[in-house]
């Protein structure tokens, strides 16, 4: 039975109620009411003494009752127990940063406090206000995902019963792309290094590696192979990367690498290969200066990021495969080095146009040449040998060769009641003839290929179909008794 108390006795008079009860499990349970008043703290304590005893009994599932109890938490408890998790995995903390930002901004503009309130039709109203308000596609889609990420992470946790949020839909990034990057021509990159002087051994760097800025900074001298021209990439450093990588260097990049280590022989293992690396700003100033439009005619730019988008690009330039470029960019899917790091040019594409062969006209073979050589539809007459024996059974039947390829003599046509005809169908179903084996010297059917062996047999068969007479006996029996 549960009981009613208030923490700190008479000294707390206006405090609130706390009941206290044994769970399902035995072990006991201290649980505020919210309330000051004695008979609705009563009240509060008899209904959780009764949902226990319906647990213990199996009345109510326990999975439904924990996730009830989860639901009670405030919203923003659950929140911060998600971040915690992220951090514990080991993501990215500017990951982490984004995903607090808005799940707090979700938060408030649903207005939810439970777990219970982030329904579908209320994330996905809040989402399409982002499109409202001028947010791009690809920013809907990344707070879709962080709701997502979110909601499953409690239905893994057993703190809602099913994630509800997988049925709101995702919008076409590529409808609505805001920055779309370019790639360096090989003329704009050669003057982008003359003008950079001490920044140029970053932008080769960035170029031939392909890393991306954060990787660029985390580099240290310690992590570059000399010897085997490799440069290793650490795990947190190479994005979605769960091993250390290690990257091929070009000699162009291997020797500008040597000349700056010399320069700083004392540099340790765990130095950083660029102490600062150029910003944002210093980087347009360098193109600016270097005489390279920010923005092509389609609105594409060029940032940072596009040393590796130039990389990408020049790689299928150079007839490299896909599945090569891939793992120097260091991609989990092809597509994705397809599809955002190779920025082919309209000139670019007619190279590959002008590289396929010329077709020229030739000579047109006439008809009558064809049929000349036997290489048109119509079949060349063949030669086919017979014995002895079928040619008497041919003349016996009444047809001769030219009714073996398919084609039934005229007086057959114009006299379908000829004995000759009846005479050949009955022929067919006679005993010598079942006798006789199939492919044996007396029939010479192993010397005819076998597609005259299949016109042959329809033949007979149209003969006997368009004859449609039925066979005498006694003139079957005066044939063939000189075969017998």
């Amino acid at each position: 039975m549960a009981s009613i108390f208030k923490r700190g006795g008479k000294k707390n008079r206006e405090g609130k109620y706390v009941a206290s009860f044994f769970d399902e499990n035995g072990k006991r349970v201290n649980r505020t009411t919210g309330t000051t008043d004695y008979d609705a703290a009563r009240q509060i304590a008899a209904r959780w003494d009764t949902d226990v005893a319906l647990r213990r009994h199996g009345v109510i599932d326990a999975t439904q009752a924990r996730v009830a109890d989860q639901n009670r938490q405030h919203i923003k408890e659950h929140i911060v127990d998600y971040l915690e998790h992220c951090q514990h995995v080991g993501q990215d903390k500017a990951h982490i940063a984004i995903k607090t930002s808005q799940l707090a901004k979700l938060v408030d503009g649903i207005k939810a406090t439970r777990l219970s309130d982030f329904e579908p039709n209320r994330v996905e109203r809040y989402l399409a206000g982002l499109v409202k308000a001028g947010k791009s596609h690809r920013t809907h889609n990344q707070n879709r995902a962080t709701a997502v990420a979110f909601m499953q992470w409690c239905f893994e946790q057993g703190r809602v019963a099913s994630n509800g949020l997988k049925i709101v839909p995702t919008l076409n990034e590529a409808k609505d792309r805001r920055r779309v990057r370019r790639a360096f021509t090989e003329e704009e990159l050669s003057r982008l290094l003359a003008v950079s002087d001490e920044r140029r051994p970053y932008y080769l760097f960035a170029y031939y590696t392909g890393l991306r800025v954060k990787a660029v900074k985390a580099a240290v001298w310690g992590d570059v192979d000399f010897e085997n021209a490799l440069i290793r990439v650490k795990v947190g450093n190479a994005k979605g990367k769960k091993d250390d990588i290690h990257q091929p260097l070009h000699s162009r990049l291997l020797q500008e690498l040597k000349r700056m280590k010399s320069e700083v022989p004392f540099a340790s293992s765990i130095d950083p290969i660029f102490p600062g690396v150029p910003l944002v700003k210093t980087f347009h100033r360098d193109c600016q200066r270097a005489g390279i439009e920010r923005y092509d005619a389609d609105g594409r730019q060029l940032d940072r990021h596009a040393l590796r988008t130039t990389l990408g690009t020049h790689l299928a330039l150079a007839g490299v495969l896909p599945q090569l470029a891939m793992k120097v960019m260091g991609h989990n899917d092809v597509q994705t080095t397809m599809k955002h790091y190779t920025a082919l040019r309209l000139a670019d594409t007619a190279k590959a146009m002008n590289a396929l062969p010329s077709i020229e006209p030739k000579a047109v073979v006439g008809p009558a040449a064809l049929r000349a050589t036997g290489t048109d539809d119509a079949a060349a007459p063949s030669k086919v040998v017979h014995s002895s024996a079928q040619q008497n059974r041919q003349q016996l039947c009444g047809f001769d060769t030219q009714k073996l390829t398919g084609t039934v003599a005229d007086d057959d046509k114009e006299n379908p009641d000829d004995p000759k005809t009846s005479t050949c169908v009955s022929a067919r179903k006679s005993r010598s003839f079942d006798n006789v084996r199939h492919g044996s010297a007396t029939t010479g059917l192993k010397e005819m290929p076998g597609r005259d062996t299949i016109e042959k047999t329809r033949a007979i068969s149209s003969v006997g179909q368009s004859a449609r007479i039925t066979p005498v006996r006694s003139q079957v029996r005066a044939l063939y008794r000189p075969l017998i």
